[in-house]
């Protein structure tokens, strides 16, 4: 058996940071991917989202869920097959979470602003545009790679930084984010 391996309150502390900064980092690699996906599929530069910040939370807060529910997909010390099952169920699940999410953000929006922040019609396998099997199968794909490749060793650079300013740093990101989610919510009305 593994040597437990006790955490102190502030590696606790600095983890917490590390997830909570991967939300805004996730979220804006997210809104940048969308801009670049669009302006080279179907040439059109627009504002992708609802906020005025360059931040998809959709993405981030997927991501955020994920990793909160299922960890990260590959456990160290495990090889062949262990880690390739629990690669193939990480990715279903976060498929799952990934199109839960889109369904459930998108009917908000749509049902409760009259505001569609996109569509899968046109899409095969979709349900009234919201979300469409070939992405959810897209996403459960890319989210576990992501999760192995991106966050996993980010979250642990991430965890080594100096406590207060990274919590002032977390702080003045949720500010800012909660301000312009207001500003705009409040637009619509």
């Amino acid at each position: 058996m593994g040597k437990a391996v006790v955490q102190s309150k502030e590696d606790k502390l600095r983890r917490a940071l590390a997830i909570s900064f991967l939300f805004f980092f996730c979220s804006f690699a997210g809104w940048c991917i969308e801009k670049i996906w669009f302006q080279l599929a179907y040439g059109v530069n627009e504002d992708r989202g609802f906020l005025t910040l360059p931040l998809c939370p959709i993405y981030g807060g997927s991501l955020l869920v994920i990793r909160l529910l299922f960890g990260l997909p590959v456990k160290q010390g495990e090889g062949y097959p262990q880690n390739v099952v629990r690669l193939l169920i990480y990715g279903a699940g976060a498929a799952l979470v990934a199109t839960a999410a889109e369904l459930l953000t998108g009917w908000i929006f749509d049902t409760a602003f009259d505001l569609r922040l996109w569509s899968y019609r046109g899409y095969p396998h979709q349900w009234r545009g919201y979300i469409c099997l070939p992405m959810s199968v897209a996403w459960g794909g890319m989210i576990a790679a992501a999760m192995g490749l991106i966050w996993s060793p980010l979250e642990r650079v991430l965890s080594k930084l100096p406590t207060r300013p990274f919590a002032v740093l977390n702080a003045g990101l949720w500010i800012m984010i909660s301000l312009d989610f207001c500003v705009n919510l409040s637009a619509l009305f």
